[in-house]
Order: C-alpha cells, then sequence, then structure tokens
C-alpha cells in the first residue's frame, strides 16, 4: 500500500509553477487529510521539479506544462481513492488556478 501522501517536487527559489503546486497540495491535504511533504530534486534525478505526487503517483499534465485541476483528479481516481465531496476539491482547485493566472 503507498502512503498516504502528497509530495510537492519543488524548486529553490520556487517559481510560478512550484507555488501553484504548492497550493493544489494544501487545498487536497485540508480536504484529504493527508500529510504534505516538500522535496528539492537535484537535478538530472528520475522526478524533477516542478511537479506533484499523490500517495508517490506523480500527477503528469495532459496538456502542456502546467498541473491542471483535471490532471490532479484523474490521478484521484486513477489511485482509486473515495473523495466524498470532489466538487469541492474541483472548484478550490479551480479557485487557485485562476489565482494563479490572474497573477501573472
Amino acid at each position: 500500500m503507498k502512503p498516504f501522501e502528497l509530495t510537492i517536487l519543488s524548486n529553490e527559489p520556487p517559481g510560478a509553477r512550484c507555488k501553484l503546486y504548492t497550493g493544489y497540495a494544501r487545498v487536497l491535504s485540508g480536504i484529504l487529510g493527508f500529510p504534505v511533504k516538500t522535496v528539492f530534486p537535484e537535478k538530472g534525478e528520475a522526478l524533477g521539479a516542478p511537479g506533484l505526487l499523490i500517495c508517490q503517483k506523480q500527477v503528469s499534465p495532459a496538456e502542456g506544462e502546467t498541473i491542471s485541476p483535471n490532471d490532479i483528479i484523474n490521478t484521484i481516481n486513477q489511485i482509486g481513492l473515495t473523495v466524498v465531496d470532489m466538487e469541492r476539491v474541483r472548484h478550490q482547485l479551480d479557485r487557485l488556478t485562476k489565482e494563479s493566472r490572474e497573477g501573472m
């Protein structure tokens, strides 16, 4: 069984995507109750920054370079996690994405 945790793969200092993924992890942690850890991968490591892991499964962007709320929800479904209020998850992740775009 994979550990129930969220892992942020971040650059130091964090850029826009690292900050967005940190926000995603905080939302998910608040709803799922999973602990969050941040790691700073060295160049050349298999899993590079920026990125997000849910229960050790990497969330991959379906389009472009940036993880979207749909990518996160697809990963949650692939893992087989049961989330009581998936619409709440989607709403809060969408809100973060919108705020991130407005801040650019």
